[in-house]
């Protein structure tokens, strides 16, 4: 059973303005680079992530680490659960859950995690580059989350936010605001991590809008999206030319064949992808 109440009236200050490097020696780890470790180490980018999240019954946090957000998320929530993979960081975790009992911390993979209750109101994360689209793929359709706040390599959340048209809208773009809404919040820089990753970063917020998943399948839609995009500089007709039923499909659903994927819309890759469903399943 998870603990109960907002720890709203615990202080935050022996959490704050914490030597994470020191702390880390103390408990003798070292970050590491096999699970692509770089930990928060700036108070006001911790506390602008959690109001960003705001307030609920429930908040999981991908990937603890030291508890920067951790216990800022203990003192909005009535419970968290922080999942982290790397059991070296217990000893430190464990004096979190003394200060607040209200956190559950859950030594797995997140990608392996069955999630209880399925749906969520809150998650928040530092997601790995690496990783981010399964992860994201798991939060959307397992968890359903109403407010996601996760923070992402500056290149991938400008590929997240991206309108049609730009340089930067892709596969990524589409599948992202294919389930929600995303927001730009606020730049990062590599130097409120340690150790410094080589890039900056940004924080990014979805809102989900789901319903989509009700008249097209993820994957059709993956499918569509990156067969569109292989060939990002040609026309979809010329792009396309050895998947006819694919083409076929969107010109029914009303898309010019003459655009190149970065001209097409959310909404015209989901009805795209929609008649090609009802292709596969009629």
């Amino acid at each position: 059973m998870l603990p109960v109440g907002p720890q709203s009236g615990k202080s935050l200050r022996p959490w704050q303005g914490l030597d994470i490097p020191q702390l880390l020696k103390q408990f003798s780890i070292s970050p590491k680079k096999t699970l692509g470790q770089s930990f928060l180490i700036c108070d006001h980018v911790a506390d602008k992530i959690v109001a960003a999240a705001g307030h609920d019954d429930v908040a999981v946090e991908i990937g603890a680490g030291t508890g920067m957000l951790t216990v800022r998320l203990a003192s909005h929530y009535k419970n968290v659960i922080a999942i982290e993979i790397d059991q070296r960081l217990k000893a430190l975790h464990n004096m979190i859950t003394a200060d607040f009992p209200n956190v559950v911390f859950v030594y797995e993979d997140f990608l392996k995690w069955i999630p209880r209750p399925t749906e969520i109101p809150t998650v928040v994360g530092n997601l790995p580059y690496y990783i981010t689209t399964p992860i994201l793929e798991k939060v959307f359709f397992q968890m359903k989350p109403k407010t996601m706040v996760f923070m992402v390599q500056k290149e991938l959340g400008a590929r997240m936010v991206a309108n049609p048209g730009s340089k930067t809208y892709g596969a990524l773009s589409v599948f992202v605001q294919s389930f929600t809404k995303p927001e730009m919040l606020f730049h990062v820089t590599k130097n409120c991590f340690y150790p410094a990753p080589e890039v900056d970063s940004v924080v990014v917020k979805l809102e989900g809008i789901y319903g989509y998943e009700e008249v097209v399948d993820p994957e059709v839609l993956e499918h569509v999206v990156k067969r569109a995009f292989q060939q990002r500089r040609k026309m979809l007709r010329s792009g396309l030319k050895k998947e006819p039923l694919l083409l076929k499909k969107a010109e029914e659903a009303g898309i010019d064949t003459s655009l190149r994927p970065e001209q097409i819309t959310v909404e015209q890759y989901v009805r795209w992808a929609t008649l090609v469903k009802c292709q596969n399943t009629a």
